[in-house]
């Protein structure tokens, strides 16, 4: 969030004695939206993996509505989802890990927590799926997971399964 960017931009302008805190953190936050704008990639096989299954799809972010919606544009995914799928950090009380924005698409959709799979790359998501009472599985697809990072880190958040692609994860949720 911009309250979370703004802290740390904050903290390192302290630290490392930078006076115009907000020219700072405003160079920063252009530089951020300039590397998102100009080279954001999906994930390798999240489109193969939207293509192969026709489950309901929603998403449940900490990042604003808008900046979801662009992403997705301009990384050709806009045509697998709709605006009415989203839920975003904007849109509720509490982000991630509290339940609140997964709650949100539950309950506006009434979705059956039974029939319901979240896909979570995070320790907050999968702690959020899982307070809301939804199987959550872990995916360790992207580049955030390098080679030293464990997943058993999903797993003690609470995760079903942990996979490491979405070959695996369409294999998954479809034995489910």
């Amino acid at each position: 969030t911009i309250t979370k960017a703004f802290f740390i931009v904050y903290s390192l302008s302290s630290l490392f004695n930078i006076a115009d805190k907000q020219s700072f953190f405003n160079d920063i936050m252009s530089f951020a939206n300039s590397i998102y704008s100009n080279e954001l990639q999906a994930v390798l096989g999240a489109t193969y993996f939207l293509k192969n299954t026709n489950h309901n799809r929603f998403i449940g972010s900490n990042s604003p509505k808008e900046r979801i919606l662009r992403g997705l544009k301009i990384v050709g995914m806009d045509n697998y989802f709709n605006e009415n799928s989203i839920s975003s950090f904007d849109l509720v009380d509490n982000p991630k890990p509290a339940p609140d924005i997964y709650q949100r698409i539950m309950d506006i959709e009434n979705l059956d927590k039974e029939e319901t799979i979240i896909v979570e790359d995070s320790v907050f998501g999968i702690q959020a799926g899982v307070a809301v009472g939804v199987k959550v599985i872990g995916l360790t697809a992207g580049r955030h997971w390098y080679e030293d990072r464990s997943e058993q880190e999903l797993f003690d958040a609470g995760a079903y399964e942990v996979v490491k692609n979405f070959e695996d994860m369409l294999l998954l949720i479809n034995k489910l």
